[in-house]
């Protein structure tokens, strides 16, 4: 499982990745039956979903009037994290339906890390930031995107949104 970080360690870091995998792994390391099958039953629950967590030093709380755990209630703690949702661009349209379905089948067809590279690749070209890739490992990513024309918007597909508040 890949998780994806964004921020500054001086100022915030949000994290995201694959809750339904994350789920998985857990079920599958349990030795006890009752939480496996509980935990295989949550499985099922977050198929296609995105955990986000958003982690804010003293400096950024101060900004959103965090001051104290009484400012901390579920709506205000929601309302701050969907702001750095959108912050680091996960609320950015990406792909269409032939760039999903490319992606699919790439992920049957890439090692691992390939696919991976791939992916931390196409997202960081979205957000316009540097992939945090060694430049031969980004050099074999481009030349991935550009075989299968990732980056193409012209197919008339659907471009998509992580929707924050569905999780998906």
């Amino acid at each position: 499982m890949q998780t994806i970080v964004r921020g500054t360690k001086r100022n915030y870091l949000v994290r995201g990745y694959d809750k339904e995998y994350e789920l998985a792994r857990l079920a599958r390391r349990t030795r006890n039956p009752a939480h496996r099958g509980f935990l295989e039953a949550w499985v099922e629950v977050s198929k296609g979903q995105l955990r986000f967590e958003a982690q804010l030093r003293r400096s950024e709380l101060k900004k959103r009037g965090l001051l104290t755990m009484t400012d901390c209630v579920a709506d205000r703690l929601e309302e701050v994290a969907e702001v750095y949702f959108e912050r680091v661009g996960w609320s950015n349209p990406y792909g269409g339906v032939r760039v999903a379905e490319q992606l699919v089948a790439l992920a049957k067809e890439l090692r691992p890390a390939e696919y991976r590279n791939l992916l931390t690749y196409l997202h960081a070209q979205e957000l316009g930031v540097p992939s945090g890739l060694n430049r031969n490992v980004e050099s074999a990513a481009r030349a991935t995107v550009r075989k299968y024309h990732l980056m193409d918007r012209d197919d008339g597909g659907e471009l998509r949104r992580l929707d924050f508040k569905d999780g998906r």
